[in-house]
């Protein structure tokens, strides 16, 4: 019986990422409003369920970006997959499930303090951190060229481009999100267990 309830809490949080990713493209195309809330349930798989299902959901919300650079609806994420769709996969696929592994390293790491409510929101915090670092620095090292052509066509440094273009408003909204969501989030998983 538990086993089962692990793989169906495990399944809707793969389907509630995939939901949310969809939903937060869609916001962005339609309103230039950067709205991500796809790594609320990827850090809530981590932090309260481990790491099998941190990794199955955070694969789920990879593929899921890989899918919209596929089809366009990610525009700058199809011109990438335009030039080269592994590069792309190993850009947000692959980078997802690292940030995922990331954090499941620091939550191995602070396991004796897993009562505190600290370490949840430490935890919350880092899902992003590790997403956008992660993020860069495979933009950088896997698609520098285009990089420096999107600067010099908005007529920015590369750096101004790094933390405007790529980082920006949007790593706010998810850190902000994941820091007020998941805790929350993660006491009411927890109170409903007990």
């Amino acid at each position: 019986m538990k086993k089962n309830k692990f793989i169906v809490d495990c399944a809707i949080l793969c389907a509630l990422t995939v939901v949310l990713q969809l939903l937060s493209t869609f916001v962005t195309n339609a309103f230039q409003i950067p709205l991500t809330l796809a790594l609320i349930p990827v850090a809530i798989a981590c932090i309260n369920y481990g790491a099998r299902c941190g990794l199955i959901v955070a694969s789920a919300l990879g593929l899921t970006i890989y899918i919209e650079c596929a089809l366009g609806t990610q525009v700058s994420g199809n011109v990438m997959f335009l030039l080269d769709p592994v590069r792309t996969f190993v850009g947000s696929t692959l980078r997802v499930i690292a940030a995922a592994g990331c954090l499941l390293l620091v939550a191995f790491f602070t396991k004796k303090f897993e009562g505190k409510k600290w370490r949840t929101f430490l935890l919350s915090a880092l899902m992003p951190v590790f997403n956008t670092g992660i993020f860069i620095a495979a933009f950088f090292a896997l698609f520098n060229s285009l990089m420096h052509q999107w600067a010099n066509e908005a007529g920015i440094t590369v750096a101004t481009f790094i933390f405007l273009g790529l980082v920006g408003i949007n790593f706010v909204v998810e850190l902000i999100t994941c820091t007020v969501l998941c805790p929350a989030i993660i006491a009411a998983l927890r109170k409903i267990k007990k």
